[in-house]
């Protein structure tokens, strides 16, 4: 029982850490990691939520795609949006280690990080758009986010940890023990199975689809955090997130589009 207990209260804590979603809990940090291979259903509650426009009339698309885009934002706080544009800064300036980590850390943002962050929220509005076309819409948007929010921990089991205590530190340290590693592949199956179920033929391309996107961002987050920093951190696991989940958007979205 206790140890039901403490993996409920893990959940809360990275539910807390991850989203905006009031659980009512104020679950520190190494708590927040502990659970961190529970992110999955981070991902499912997400997308869940994220999905709900869908629910509008078949002709409101436009309206759709906009608040789908919107939720999936806010529902995070704009914490992994912040990541990635904090890390296209250090990696658009031309230098690395030191001086890369000090930009990393200035509040404020230079133009091609401005036009990155433009550019993927209208891809992942794009994307999130067309697939509001599709029945099984919200089953869709809910299967890309899991994968997306799986790509975090995916990211986190290969990654070489900072050398300083950034928030990033302590979720790669948790993410790299066996029984993390199961409990994970555990929770993402648990996520993804009743939506193949109940979603068909469209979810499980989607499903593989996305998984087949993070194939590739995987290596590249990995390789050009360890160009630019030499380790990977919280900014680098946003800017995996960003990059996974505009992509796998469109792409489900021209694949479903291709086989239709």
């Amino acid at each position: 029982m206790k140890g039901v207990l403490k993996v409920f209260k893990e959940f809360l804590a990275l539910t807390s850490f991850l989203t905006i979603i009031p659980v009512r809990l104020k679950g520190d940090l190494k708590e927040s990691a502990e659970g961190f291979f529970m992110v999955p259903l981070i991902g499912l509650m997400v997308g869940v939520i994220s999905s709900l426009p869908e629910v509008l009339p078949e002709n409101t698309i436009l309206v759709k795609g906009v608040l789908v885009t919107l939720l999936l934002y806010t529902l995070s706080g704009l914490i992994h949006l912040d990541g990635f544009a904090d890390f296209i800064d250090a990696s658009s300036a031309k230098t690395t280690k030191d001086k890369a980590l000090k930009i990393l850390k200035e509040p404020w943002r230079g133009a091609k990080a401005i036009s990155a962050t433009i550019l993927i929220i209208l891809l992942t509005y794009t994307g999130a758009s067309d697939l509001s076309t599709y029945t099984s819409g919200m089953y869709l948007i809910t299967t890309i986010a899991i994968v997306n929010y799986e790509s975090l921990f995916l990211l986190a089991t290969l990654a070489k940890p900072s050398t300083y205590e950034g928030l990033g530190k302590l979720f790669i340290e948790h993410s790299s023990n066996k029984k993390s590693r199961i409990n994970n592949t555990l929770a993402t199956v648990l996520a993804l199975t009743p939506l193949v179920i109940y979603g068909g033929r469209d979810v499980l391309i989607a499903v593989i689809t996305s998984f087949s996107v993070i194939a590739i961002t995987l290596p590249y987050s990995l390789t050009r955090a360890y160009k630019v920093l030499g380790f990977v951190n919280g900014d680098v696991l946003g800017y995996e997130l960003e990059v996974s989940r505009s992509l796998s958007l469109v792409t489900v979205s021209l694949v479903l589009g291709f086989l239709r």
